[in-house]
């Protein structure tokens, strides 16, 4: 059984984990984008990997990538600069870019 927490949800408990000196685990942030892919874009979670790539194995497509950004702007109630998706290519790599995103203060 999983349980899905949103991503705003986990920025809140990662903002309140702060005072508590208690990063958020990656693990975490993986967890809930394997969920947004399958509730999305109906992928299987057996395709769902750390080094799965969004076009070629998920075959998401740009507007895809751009669908995916705009859920993960309002799930976690941050502005994700293009820059900082460029370079995008795995599951992971959207892990280290929210993780880097929510470990940045909002300015």
């Amino acid at each position: 059984m999983s349980i899905f927490i949103p991503l705003k949800a986990l920025a809140s408990l990662y903002q309140f984990s702060v005072v508590k000196e208690i990063p958020m685990q990656k693990q975490e942030i993986y967890q809930q984008i394997s969920e947004l892919l399958i509730k999305l874009f109906e992928i299987d979670e057996s395709d769902i990997s750390p080094d799965a790539k969004l076009y070629e194995d998920l075959e998401l497509d740009s507007i895809d990538a751009v669908d995916l950004v705009v859920h993960l702007q309002k799930s976690t109630g941050r502005k994700i600069k293009p820059e900082m998706f460029k370079s995008v290519r795995t599951v992971q790599d959207v892990v280290d870019a929210i993780d880097e995103l929510l470990n940045t203060p909002a300015q």
